[in-house]
């Protein structure tokens, strides 16, 4: 996933150690884009067709196993998410060799050009930099299962709000979905980033009542628990 926020920071993954289990919270990088270098993406992105009010460009289905690709902007002051195949290409037969505008290949020309913003924008895109999520979107479920050898030790939920009623049910009321922004964001990433996908939380050590995260950081105009459960 690429986002660029509201203020020009362009947002990706960064790497991560290739062990398991993976940490729980992303290794998130940004780059502070200058005016022209936001202005240079938007219009490429409206130049593919991909502005015109559509936003899904998978076209149609994505191949099992497939990764769908995200692209949030900020356009005019609101926020847009494309979604579409990564690896959508035109084969070349003939010259110029451009996708036709609003077609999963068109998705797939910007995505490819978003992986590569150093050589694309040059001198418009600064130095990365660690990027600190001002809000994250937690699911609150049931425990990870043990894994054979790999023991976990509990970490304590820092937070006085109580797991059990955190955000609100979602999935049938098999999970709870919230968020946590402000003070309550800053108190909870160190807990978050000592974690990993195995890690089990508790909030009463007296109580046997655990619990199993997953952690999903937002940018300014999200609403993940809104947007993928219809939870408030």
């Amino acid at each position: 996933m690429l986002v660029i926020t509201g203020d020009g920071i362009a947002v990706t993954e960064g790497p991560v150690p290739a062990s398991y289990p993976g940490p729980l919270h992303p290794n998130l990088v940004g780059r502070q884009l200058t005016g022209a270098g936001q202005a240079k993406i938007i219009q490429a992105a409206r130049d593919l067709g991909l502005l015109s009010g559509q936003t899904d460009f998978s076209g149609g289905g994505m191949v099992m196993g497939g990764v769908t690709g995200h692209i949030v902007l900020t356009v005019d002051g609101s926020r847009v998410e494309l979604t579409g195949d990564p690896a959508a290409q035109i084969v070349c037969i003939t010259t110029p060799c451009e996708p036709e505008p609003g077609t999963p290949e068109a998705f797939g020309e910007l995505w490819r050009s978003l992986q590569d913003l150093s050589s694309w924008l040059g001198a418009e895109l600064g130095p990365e930099a660690a990027y600190v999520p001002a809000a994250y979107a937690i699911l609150v479920g049931a425990p990870p299962m043990p894994e054979p050898g790999l023991p976990q030790a509990p970490a304590d939920w820092p937070l006085e709000l109580p797991l059990a009623t955190f955000g609100g049910p979602v999935a049938n009321g098999t999970a709870r979905c919230g968020t946590v922004s402000g003070a309550d964001a800053d108190v909870l990433r160190p807990a978050l980033q000592a974690a990993n996908q195995l890690t089990f939380w508790t909030q009463d050590p007296e109580t046997s009542a655990a619990f199993g995260l997953t952690v999903r950081p937002m940018v300014p105009g999200e609403d993940v628990c809104r947007e993928i459960f219809g939870a408030g």
